[in-house]
């Protein structure tokens, strides 16, 4: 699910000003701020973690070419995670770029 970043980050601080607790932190790396959501465990699902693959069920995406440790929108802030040294993260921010309806081509 690909959004442009400052409609994520108004959805992400309106939730917050609802009374959604916590400081969110997503993913960023090369460019991508991203938020993978895992199937949930079963037999089959932990039999293929163990074998080095993961699943995801959805990843929501946005194009962030800088990197921040933390973006604050008024009083909010939401963390950013620089997770560039996973090499699994970069090809999936490698790819996800590649998918962007967003990306200046």
């Amino acid at each position: 699910l690909e959004r442009k970043w400052n409609d994520w980050a108004d959805v992400i601080t309106n939730n917050l000003k609802a009374g959604g607790g916590g400081i969110p932190t997503l993913n960023w790396a090369d460019g991508i701020v991203f938020q993978p959501s895992p199937f949930p465990p079963s037999e089959k699902v932990v039999e293929e973690q163990m074998k080095g693959i993961l699943h995801y069920s959805n990843v929501t995406f946005a194009l962030k070419s800088n990197y921040e440790k933390s973006v604050r929108i008024e009083q909010w802030t939401i963390n950013l995670q620089d997770v560039s040294h996973n090499t699994i993260f970069t090809k999936l921010a490698e790819e996800l770029k590649k998918q962007s309806k967003f990306s200046e081509k």
